[in-house]
C-alpha cells in the first residue's frame, strides 16, 4: 500500500466505474483517419484554441474545453499537486521485481508477468487491485530495511517471504486463494511487528476481505509505536471506498451511503489533522471529493459543473469526477436518444454545460427542439452551435440561425464550426453558388490556425458544391488527421502530408465516373501524382477488362510517366499489334501488379504499390505479400459499416456530418447521361467477378486462343497464384484447378510450372 495516494485511488474509482463502458472498435488496416469524430486533430492545439470544426460526438472533456472558449474562458488543465509527485516517483512490477533480485540473488530471469495485478468482477468486469504505488512502497520498505538490517539478514528474508505473500493476493482468475503472511514471532523487534501488522492488513485488502482490512488499519492507527500509524486512518477508508467500488460484500444502496459516510468521517479527521503529513491531508481531499461523487452524486453533478464553468483554470480532478457522473447519471456513450434520457434529469433542473453537452450529443427531436429553444433564449454562440447541428434546411427557425450564423467573425473561436454549418445548410436548400462564396472565404490547407480535419470537411462541402470536374477534382484530395498530430507552418504542412480520397471521393470515382470521364480526370494534372496515379490505374484496370484500347492507350503514358516502374508493361501494351494482344498484355500486368485496381480505395494511406514496386519481374517467387491483391467481387455501396462491398472499408460518419443523410448522392459535376453509361460500366465490371476468377478466366483463355505464346505460362502461373492470395468465391476453386491442369499439361517443362506445384480450392 502507498503512503500517497489520491490520484491513484482515483484512478481505481474510475476503472471500476467505467469497467462496464463501451469500447471502440479496432481494425488493422491501411486506411487513415481524415475526420475524427471522436477528438480533434491536435489535441495541444485545441487546448490553444485552435478549435476547428466541433462535433458532437467528440469526448466531453473536449466539449466542456469548447463551451468554455465559446464563453471566453480559459481551457487550461490544472492537474493536482500530488500528480507530479506520485508519478515521478511511481515504480512498475519490474522495479519491485529487480529490487527483489538485488536481495535474494537468485539468477532468475526476471518476468513481468509474474504478478497479476487485476482481479475478476462479475459480468466480465475486471480492475487493478494492485496499484504500480504498492509496488514503490514495497521498493522503498526493502531497500530501507536493507539498510538497517543488511541484505543477508533473517529480518529482511522475513519481510520478503511476508511481502511475496501480500501480492500473492493481486490477482487471477476465478477463485483466488487468500494469502496470508506469516505472523511476526513473539520474540520480534516493534518494527518487524509493525511491519507485519501492516503487511497483513494490506494482504486483506488485496484479497478484497475489506471489513477486515478496515479493522486490521485503525488498528495500526492506534498504534503509537509504528511507522504506519499516520496511514491508518486513511487507509482504512481506502478500504471502505474500495468495498463500495467493486461490491464486495454487495451492497445495497442505502448501506452503500453509510459505507461510504464513514469512509468520508475517517477522511475528514485526516484532512484536519494538522500533524498529519502535508501530502497525506491533500490525499484525504481529494478522496472526499470521490465519495461526495458517489454518495450524493446529484448534487456533486451540479456542483462540478458550476466548477467547471467558473473563471480560471480546470482542477483535473474535478473534471474526471464531472465525466464519470455524466457516464453514470446520463449516458456513457456520446450519442444517445434524447427523449430517453433518465426523467431525473430533465433540462430545467440541468446547468446550463450539461444541458448544452445532453442537447448537442442527443438525437432526435427533442435535441432539436432544445437547442433551438435555448439558443431563442440565451442567443449565445454555443447554443447557436448546438442549434445548427440540429437544425435542418426546411427548419421554421433555419432562417433565423443562418442570419446570426452570418454574423459569426472570424476571430470568434466558434467561427470554423458555424461557417461549416452554415454552408452545409446552404448546399441543404440547393444554394451551390452561396455556399462556393462562403467556402472560398474558409481554409482550403492546414496550418496552425486550420486543422486538417476541418480543411477536410471544408473540402467535403467543396466537392458537393462543385461547378464543374477542375473544382471538383481540387476539393477531392483530402489531409491525413490524427489525434496529436501538428501541422505548424505551411512548409512543414507540405512537407507532412500525404493527401488521401475521402469515402466522397472515392465512391464518386467508383460508381458514378464512367471511364471515359475517369479518363479526362487523369489527363489533367490537377490531382497530387499519387491520388491521379491511383484513377489512372482504376481507369486502366478497367479499360483492359472493358476491352476499350481508346481510353487505356489514353491513360498508359499518364500510368509510365507516374510510376517508371511500369514504363516497359506500358510500352508492351501500347505496342501490341493486335487488339488481342494488347488485351493480354493487359492481362499479363495486371497478375504481375497485384495493385491494379479497378475501384478507388477508401481513405487509403499508402501508394498503391507502383512506387518503388514491390516485385518487379517476373522471375521473382509467386508468393506475393502485397498489401492489396487486385480486387473483390462488388456491387453498389449500399451502406457505410465495417465491411464494404469492394475491401474493407472504414466506419466513416462524413455522410451525416456533410450531406446530412445516410448515403451521398452522386456528384453534381457528372451529368445524368453519364451517370447512366457509369452504371452500365459497373454492372459490366460486377459481371465479370473476383480478381482471381476474371483473372484464371482470361489467362485459360489466351492458352486456348494463342497456345504457343510463352507468356500464357507465366499468366496461368499468376492466375493460380491469385487464387490464393486474392478474394475468392464458390467459383475459385475450379479456375484454380483448370488453369493448373493446363500448364502443366501444355507448358510442363517451363519454370513456371515447376514453381507452381499446387492449384487452391475455394474456403466454402
Amino acid at each position: 500500500m502507498s503512503r500517497w495516494r489520491v490520484v491513484l485511488a482515483a484512478a481505481f474509482v474510475v476503472a471500476v466505474a467505467t469497467s462496464g463502458d463501451r469500447a471502440r472498435a479496432c481494425m488493422f488496416s491501411d486506411t487513415i483517419i481524415l475526420v475524427n469524430i471522436v477528438r480533434p486533430a491536435d489535441p495541444e492545439a485545441f487546448d490553444r484554441g485552435v478549435l476547428g470544426v466541433i462535433q458532437p460526438t467528440y469526448e466531453r472533456r473536449f466539449l466542456i474545453r469548447a463551451y468554455r472558449r465559446f464563453r471566453g474562458l480559459e481551457t487550461v488543465i490544472e492537474p493536482s499537486p500530488n500528480v507530479v509527485a506520485q508519478l515521478s516517483g511511481v515504480a512498475q512490477p519490474l522495479g519491485w521485481l529487480e529490487a527483489r533480485e538485488r536481495v535474494l540473488k537468485t539468477g532468475q530471469p526476471i518476468d513481468t508477468w509474474r504478478f497479476q495485478q487485476h482481479r475478476p468482477l462479475a459480468d466480465y468486469r475486471v480492475f487493478e487491485n494492485c496499484g504500480h504505488e504498492g509496488f514503490q512502497t514495497a521498493t522503498n520498505t526493502l531497500e530501507a530495511r536493507v539498510r538497517q538490517f543488511g541484505a543477508d539478514s533473517l529480518v529482511v528474508a522475513a519481510w520478503l517471504r511476508a511481502q511475496d505473500a501480500v501480492f500473492s493476493n493481486c490477482g487471477g482468475s476465478g477463485t483466488v486463494p487468500v494469502v496470508m503472511p506469516d505472523p511476526a514471532p513473539p520474540t520480534a523487534d516493534a518494527l518487524t511487528r509493525a511491519d507485519r501488522a501492516y503487511q497483513t492488513a494490506a494482504a486483506h485488502f488485496y484479497a478484497m476481505q475489506y471489513g477486515e482490512a478496515e479493522s486490521r488499519f485503525l488498528a495500526i492507527a492506534e498504534d503509537s509505536s509504528s511507522p504506519w500509524r499516520p496511514y491508518g486512518r486513511y487507509l482504512a477508508a481506502r478500504s471502505l471506498i474500495r468495498r463500495q467500488s467493486v461490491g464486495m460484500p454487495p451492497l445495497g444502496k442505502p448501506e452503500g451511503v453509510v459505507v461510504l459516510d464513514r469512509a468520508d468521517r475517517e477522511l475528514e479527521a485526516i484532512a484536519n489533522d494538522s500533524t498529519a503529513p502535508a501530502g497525506l491531508r491533500e490525499s484525504a481531499v481529494g478522496l472526499r471529493f470521490l465519495v461526495a461523487s458517489r454518495a450524493r452524486s446529484t448534487e456533486r453533478f451540479r456542483e462540478l459543473a458550476t466548477l467547471l464553468t467558473a473563471p480560471g483554470r480546470i482542477g483535473q480532478q474535478r473534471l474526471t469526477d464531472y465525466l464519470l457522473l455524466f457516464d453514470s447519471s446520463i449516458s456513457p456513450d456520446t450519442e444517445y436518444d434524447y427523449d430517453k434520457i433518465d426523467s431525473a434529469s430533465r433540462p430545467a433542473e440541468r446547468d446550463d454545460l450539461t444541458d448544452w453537452i445532453v442537447a448537442l450529443q442527443g438525437t432526435g427531436a427533442g435535441a432539436r427542439d432544445r437547442a433551438i429553444a435555448r439558443w431563442s433564449e440565451t442567443r449565445s454562440t454555443h447554443w447557436l452551435v448546438a442549434a445548427l447541428w440540429k437544425t435542418a434546411a426546411n427548419e421554421p427557425a433555419t432562417d433565423d440561425l443562418m442570419r446570426a450564423a452570418a454574423d459569426v467573425t472570424p476571430d470568434s473561436p466558434a467561427y470554423m464550426t458555424v461557417a461549416f454549418l452554415r454552408a452545409r445548410l446552404l448546399v441543404a436548400r440547393g444554394d451551390r453558388t452561396g455556399a462556393r462564396t462562403l467556402l472560398a472565404s474558409l481554409p482550403d490547407q492546414p496550418t496552425a490556425t486550420a486543422p486538417a480535419d476541418a480543411v477536410n470537411l471544408f473540402r467535403a462541402l467543396r466537392l458537393q458544391a462543385a461547378g464543374d470536374l477542375d473544382s471538383w477534382l481540387r476539393a477531392a484530395p483530402r489531409f491525413p488527421s490524427s489525434s496529436g498530430q501538428s501541422f505548424g507552418t505551411s512548409a512543414t504542412v507540405e512537407k507532412a502530408i500525404d493527401p488521401a480520397f475521402d469515402v466522397d471521393a472515392a465512391l464518386a470515382l467508383t460508381e458514378s465516373f464512367p471511364l471515359d470521364r475517369l479518363v479526362v480526370a487523369v489527363a489533367t494534372p490537377i490531382l497530387p501524382p499519387r491520388l491521379r496515379l491511383i484513377v489512372a490505374s482504376e481507369a486502366w484496370t478497367r479499360a483492359v477488362q472493358l476491352r476499350r484500347d481508346d481510353a487505356g492507350l489514353r491513360v498508359a503514358p499518364v500510368i509510365k510517366e507516374l510510376a517508371p516502374a511500369l514504363g516497359a508493361e506500358m510500352d508492351r501494351y501500347v505496342g501490341a499489334s493486335t487488339p488481342e494482344a494488347r488485351h493480354y498484355a493487359g492481362v499479363l500486368t495486371i497478375l504481375r501488379w497485384p495493385t491494379f485496381r479497378n475501384y478507388v480505395p477508401l481513405a487509403e494511406g499508402a501508394p498503391p504499390g507502383f512506387f518503388p514496386p514491390r516485385f518487379t519481374a517476373p522471375s521473382q517467387t509467386l508468393e506475393m505479400g502485397i498489401r492489396k491483391h487486385w480486387w473483390c467481387g462488388f456491387g453498389p455501396m449500399r451502406t457505410w459499416t465495417v465491411a464494404g462491398p469492394y475491401e474493407e472499408t472504414p466506419v466513416t460518419r462524413l455522410p451525416e456530418l456533410v450531406y446530412q443523410a445516410a448515403r451521398i448522392p452522386p456528384p453534381a459535376v457528372i451529368s445524368v447521361a453519364d451517370r447512366a453509361q457509369a452504371t452500365r460500366d459497373f454492372d459490366a465490371l460486377a459481371a465479370l467477378g473476383t480478381a482471381p476468377n476474371y483473372l484464371a478466366a482470361e489467362a485459360i483463355a489466351w492458352a486456348k486462343a494463342r497456345p504457343r505464346d510463352m507468356d500464357v505460362a507465366e499468366a496461368l502461373a499468376r492466375a493460380v497464384a491469385s487464387t490464393k492470395y486474392g478474394c475468392s468465391d464458390k467459383q475459385t476453386g475450379a479456375y484454380s484447378r483448370q488453369a493448373f491442369t493446363i500448364l502443366h499439361r501444355q507448358y510442363p517443362a517451363t519454370e513456371w510450372a515447376k514453381r507452381t506445384k499446387y492449384w487452391y480450392s475455394d474456403p466454402f
